[in-house]
């Protein structure tokens, strides 16, 4: 089963401020569904960090 991250736990793992994963959501640049509030699926995130890394 795939890790779920809510916004906070993401801005965590990305060393960020949960104003840029907001910023990011809302730029289209990371995929959020919102299960509650908003969550990020593991594959996004995965997906966005090869994206910057590259």
């Amino acid at each position: 089963m795939e890790q779920i991250y809510t916004i906070k736990e993401a801005a965590q793992i990305l060393r960020v401020n949960t104003n840029y994963i907001y910023r990011e959501i809302g730029e289209g640049k990371i995929k959020a569904v919102k299960i509650g509030s908003l969550k990020i699926l593991e594959s996004e995130l995965l997906r966005y960090i090869d994206t910057k890394s590259s």
